[in-house]
């Protein structure tokens, strides 16, 4: 029994065994560690995330005036029956899609319902819709995150795009935004992360309302999402069922906006008309163009290194995923095909946006925002690689890594201060002349050369109207709304400035409030002497100030650039709600 027992001895309890199984044990423990910090950091980037977003609905500046002339002005209108109207809205162009604006009419409804007595109806509207707006984009960002969870196995790549995410300026000022640049970011997100589940049909629905009720050029991003992660459908079904939602989408939106405009209009194909078959003397250079390198610029402001690294990663990846395409022997297992794949077709169309709209003439920042979530996720990714390097890299190297990523962030959140400290002073004072009294049957705000800086009808008093002093108007300026379905006079498709009667001729006889940039607000000009300050607060000298100083906010030398005052005044005695 002795050597029987002995026999056995070494298969039972060899040493080499023993061992083997204390190692699967430590290294299960130790995944298992890993995996409870990681699922920690998920929900601190969860809530970090949640107040950044509420926190940009409630502060952050608007930085396009498009956004507040195209989208609110007209909202403002449907929602209490005054506002401005521009050119696009006129029945004659009929570009913009009054389908899309409606979407925002339903939490003002709710908050109707719900929340009287919450202060001045139409500020706490203003900042219900936008909370919507950042909150919808909370839940994206993070349907996205646990997306990519499922795509690298792992929760390390989700976590830093939450983190890198919530820190980006570019974010900051896109979420709680109206313009339809901004729900397309939204609907390609909550379409990312269906397509990455395996939900297809899911995301071409979403894609469909990106395009549709959104911005029609923005389906260059939806090629790729026509080739599926998973198939679950048939392709013949996947089609058709696809085919009826976007058709159907199409019906609604022509429907609404043809009972608007009094006449047929479908919305998306006259704004791809306008802009890319353009009449003489017509098409969107005319409001203005920009270099090349202008989104490479604007990019970097927004995403400081961060766009580099999401550009570097992107190029990198897809060259790697090329050069690999076509030999399968090249992919470890089925699942490292599937993320190269993927990875190639997302970014993929993440540089073919950047070189398209590079190459086009008229730009701006906000055309950019639909591809904000690809520069975190690049982004995201290159640190996750430069991580997983970290061991067979010297000290300097990793502390080079490190330091680059800090500094992204920070210089990040130097930009938001900076947005903040220089060019909040609109909404400051604006809030003030939200709780006047208009004390006669109509009131008039009055403003020159800074009419780009108007929050919106939002924060004017009941039956009060915006107008304009001629000063130095080289651009074709919007005008009340009188009806949705009538052509308005004085409106064109050249930017042509028309003087009438959106202009005062009189300040001091027309206008009962006046609100634009004084350089004294203790010796105002002469023509406002006698007028009551109603409000004031510091904004940017942006005609006097240079340099990385006015880009970001840097303690000291960004407090010593030249600023000026941004007044409201009132003609009538201060009188308060």
């Amino acid at each position: 029994m002795r050597r029987a027992f002995r026999r056995r001895a070494p298969e039972n309890l060899g040493i080499g065994n023993v061992v083997a199984t204390t190692h699967h044990l430590k290294d299960s423990s130790h995944q298992a560690g890993i995996r409870s910090r990681q699922r920690c950091a998920r929900l601190l980037l969860i809530a970090m995330l949640l107040v950044v977003r509420i926190g940009a609905a409630e502060l952050a500046v608007i930085t396009d005036c498009d956004e507040v002339f195209n989208y609110w002005e007209p909202l403002h209108f449907l929602l209490y029956g005054s506002g401005l109207q521009t050119w696009e809205y006129s029945p004659e162009y009929a570009l913009r899609s009054y389908l899309y604006l409606l979407l925002f009419k339903i939490p003002v409804l709710w908050w109707r319902w719900i929340g009287r007595g919450l202060g001045s109806e139409k500020t706490a509207a203003f900042q219900i819709i936008r909370i919507v707006n950042a909150g919808s984009c909370f839940v994206a960002e993070v349907s996205l995150a646990f997306s990519m969870d499922q795509l690298y196995q792992a929760s390390n790549t989700g976590n830093w795009y939450l983190l890198l995410s919530a820190m980006s300026a570019g974010m900051f000022y896109a979420s709680p935004s109206v313009l339809p640049s901004s729900f397309t970011m939204i609907q390609f997100m909550f379409a990312y992360a269906s397509w990455l589940s395996g939900k297809q049909l899911v995301s071409m629905m979403l894609v469909a309302n990106a395009v549709l009720v959104g911005w029609p050029f923005v389906g260059l991003l939806g090629i790729p999402l026509l080739l599926p992660v998973e198939r679950r459908l048939p392709p013949g079904r996947f089609v058709v069922l696809a085919g009826v939602y976007a058709a159907s989408t199409l019906a609604v939106m022509t429907l609404v906006d043809s009972a608007y405009y009094g006449r047929i209009v479908v919305a998306p194909m006259r704004l791809v008309l306008y802009n890319v078959f353009p009449n003489k003397d017509r098409g969107p250079e005319v409001f203005g163009t920009e270099p090349w390198s202008y989104y490479i610029k604007n990019s970097n402001l927004n995403f400081p290194l961060l766009f580099a690294f999401a550009v570097w990663y992107a190029a990198v990846q897809l060259l790697h995923v090329l050069r690999l395409l076509g030999k399968r022997t090249g992919f470890a297992s089925s699942a490292d095909w599937r993320l190269c794949k993927v990875e190639a077709l997302v970014f993929g169309a993440f540089l073919s946006w950047l070189a398209v709209f590079s190459a086009q003439a008229h730009k701006e920042e906000r055309f950019l925002y639909p591809i904000y979530p690809l520069v975190c996720w690049g982004a995201a990714r290159c640190t996750v690689v430069w991580r997983s390097f970290e061991r067979g890299t010297r000290r300097i190297g990793r502390f080079l890594m490190r330091a680059l990523l800090v500094l992204g962030v920070v210089a990040s959140w130097s930009r938001i201060i900076g947005q903040q400290r220089f060019y909040a002073a609109p909404f400051k004072v604006f809030r003030h002349l939200a709780k006047m009294h208009c004390a006669q049957s109509a009131c008039t705000l009055c403003m020159g050369d800074e009419w780009h800086h108007f929050p919106s009808s939002f924060f004017l008093p009941g039956n009060t109207t915006l107008r304009f002093v001629r000063m130095n108007a080289s651009s074709l300026l919007p005008k009340p709304f009188v009806s949705t379905n009538i052509v308005p006079e004085g409106m064109n498709d050249r930017n042509a400035p028309v003087y009438d009667d959106r202009f005062v001729a009189s300040i001091a006889e027309e206008c009962d409030f006046f609100a634009g940039l004084v350089n004294d607000v203790k010796a105002p000009p002469a023509m406002f002497r006698n007028w009551t300050l109603l409000a004031t607060a510091t904004f940017l000298d942006r005609n006097q100030a240079r340099g990385l100083c006015r880009a970001f906010y840097i303690p000291g030398c960004s407090m010593r650039l030249p600023t000026r005052s941004f007044v409201v005044l009132t003609k009538a005695p201060r009188e308060t709600s």
